[in-house]
């Protein structure tokens, strides 16, 4: 196969490869006095703000540009469906991603 990197067998398993033995207590508590936990720090996000998130995507923004020009040509029956539809999945989105999340909110409480 092509671009395909064929590496021996003998040159993968070398004492310097395998018996690395990382780094010892000193240079951990340097390390983590100079750039801190080894953590992701996630900001809390509103949940109006996460909510209206859902609206902000191209199948969302076609939607709703079909739902405008529907208004423009007086068809409020079409109009409302597509609304209600795009309101439906929306709600339907935020409350999967809220189950999505408890679990992980949990666990990264622990």
């Amino acid at each position: 196969m092509a671009g395909e990197l064929i590496i021996p067998l003998e040159d993968t398993s070398t004492p310097e490869r395998s018996d690395f033995p990382g780094l010892s207590s000193a240079e951990v508590a340097t390390l983590r006095a100079q750039f801190g936990p080894n953590a992701v720090v996630e900001e809390p996000v509103h949940p109006l703000k996460r909510f209206a998130l859902h609206f902000w995507a191209p199948v969302p923004w076609m939607l709703e540009a079909v739902i405008a020009l529907q208004l423009f040509l007086g068809e409020w029956l079409t109009a409302s469906m597509i609304a209600a539809l795009l309101l439906f999945n929306v709600l339907l989105g935020a409350f999967q991603e809220s189950r999505a999340t408890r679990p992980w909110r949990f666990s990264s409480a622990a």
